[in-house]
């Protein structure tokens, strides 16, 4: 019988999830996507960002959180403490929405993993628990606001639209496709300060750099920004930078939504 030659399977192993693993770069800091698929049918995003001293600060941005927020899976006292126990079995601490690791160079690889495996761990509640949605009240304005309007842009409005970057998915709460020719597509994407205004930053600036050169790049995209006023300013700039409008909300202004939809998105296509 022919023997297995384990270390050219190991090899091939190696050449394959180097091909699968994508490297790109927010704000100055690495985003790692690898090639182990969560039960919520994404990649794990682990960022790592350099600080003073040669330590590295490795982290998810709060972007697992976030997706089970989006899908009805919230963070509970209870959910928060068990994300705890699983960072603290692989080395990582889990605080403020976010599985993150301060680490040398000698312990970056492992820390890259350690918090990959965190993520994939952390959605095993997407088997095992059915999901409650709750109302969600910007949401709710912004919908209501496209259906009085009167226009003829658009010829359909659709809410939560997954999309394929080169190598996660993502959501857009609202896209308006074009009912005619020089009307380009609308997306829409609210950002609220779950869990920190850095972290929806982050999130928001990778879902822009994983559709650069995809179909989803020609979109004009328009950020709703709630509560800003717990907002850093060099975070503001960075969403401003990445949208083709922003509608920037403090606490409170929600209901301005009725008339800044209809008057920013118009504008928006107006200008194309």
């Amino acid at each position: 019988m022919e023997q297995t030659n384990c270390h050219s399977i190991k090899d091939a192993l190696i050449n394959r999830l180097a091909q699968d693993i994508y490297v790109g770069q927010v704000r100055g800091q690495c985003v790692f996507t690898l090639p182990f698929k969560t039960l919520d049918d994404r990649f794990p995003a682990v960022f790592v960002d350099k600080k003073m001293g040669g330590v590295f600060l490795v982290h998810d941005a709060g972007m697992t959180t976030s997706h089970l927020f989006a899908q009805g899976i919230h963070l509970t006292e209870a959910r928060a403490n068990y994300f705890k126990q699983i960072a603290s079995h692989l080395g990582v601490g889990f605080g403020d929405g976010a599985f993150q690791v301060l680490c040398s160079d000698g312990d970056l690889q492992a820390s890259i993993l350690a918090v990959s495996e965190c993520i994939i761990l952390a959605t095993i509640e997407v088997a095992t628990i059915k999901p409650v949605f709750e109302e969600e009240p910007v949401g709710g304005i912004i919908k209501r606001s496209f259906a009085l309007w009167q226009q003829s842009y658009f010829a359909s409005i659709d809410q939560r639209v997954a999309i394929k970057g080169r190598k996660g998915s993502h959501t857009m709460d609202f896209v308006a496709y074009p009912a005619r020719e020089g009307v380009p597509t609308v997306a829409m994407k609210v950002l609220a300060p779950s869990y920190s205004p850095q972290a929806q930053a982050e999130r928001y600036g990778f879902l822009v750099l994983d559709t650069e050169r995809t179909i989803y790049e020609q979109w004009r995209r328009i950020a709703v920004i709630t509560k800003v006023e717990q907002w850093k300013q060099a975070t503001l700039e960075l969403v401003r930078s990445l949208s083709s409008r922003t509608i920037e909300l403090h606490t409170g202004e929600e209901r301005e939504l009725s008339h800044l939809v209809p008057s920013d998105v118009g504008a928006l296509v107006e200008a194309a």
